[in-house]
């Protein structure tokens, strides 16, 4: 009886002790799936700020400078050329015509007169200059109509630039400041008068010749 009795009470213990051991695994499993979700939230959750650092530079940009550009209008005809529109800020073979062109047909003792005028059409300021190329005549013979042929220009920036009157020639290679600053901003206008003549003791050997003198006006800021 005694032995049956400890037989018994060492069963019950042994029960008792294999549902502890269930408990404490059931215990150790919960810790571990706990441990996983931890883990998995260090990762991709909350706790990602200990693994990975980002910068976003979101108002990111670039910004342009002011620029010069120039525009020139002809008074008599409304005519005119402006550097913005192109792409290199450049309009090299300006049609518009200062001396006149074909308006300008002279005889002996004629003479004619053009209004020029010239604007800042950029953001930035600038310095406005004339440089004036060598006259060429188209088929000079025993005269040459660019030593002939008299010019004179004279503008109201504060250069106060004013050339002749003076033969053609004479003012071949000229370079001369116009203004020294031409703004938008301003709103200046520079006017430019040009007129050229024949003296009336001009030989009839200079009929039908075309005299070219290329003029060249730059706006640099």
């Amino acid at each position: 009886m005694g032995s049956g009795g400890s037989t018994g009470k060492r069963k019950a213990t042994s029960y008792q002790n294999d549902g502890d051991g269930r408990r404490r695994g059931g215990l150790i499993w919960f810790a571990a799936a706990g441990a996983a979700v931890v883990l998995a939230l260090g990762v991709s959750g909350t706790l990602s700020s200990w693994t990975e650092a980002v910068i976003g530079n979101d108002t990111n940009s670039v910004t342009t400078g002011g620029a010069v550009a120039l525009k020139q209008t002809r008074s008599s005809d409304l005519s005119s050329c402006d550097t913005l529109g192109s792409a290199d800020n450049s309009v090299l073979a300006c049609t518009l015509q200062p001396y006149g062109g074909d308006a300008a047909t002279l005889l002996a003792g004629d003479s004619h007169a053009e209004e020029i005028h010239f604007v800042n059409d950029g953001t930035a300021d600038g310095t406005l200059t004339l440089d004036m190329a060598t006259c060429v005549d188209t088929s000079p013979s025993t005269h040459d109509l660019c030593d002939v042929t008299e010019v004179t220009i004279s503008c109201d920036g504060d250069g106060g630039v004013s050339l002749g009157p003076a033969t053609l020639t004479s003012l071949n290679g000229t370079s001369v400041e116009v203004e020294s600053s031409l703004t938008k901003a301003s709103g200046k206008d520079v006017q430019c008068d040009v007129s050229v003549a024949l003296p009336g003791n001009a030989p009839a050997a200079l009929a039908g010749l075309t005299a070219t003198q290329g003029l060249t006006w730059t706006l640099s800021a």
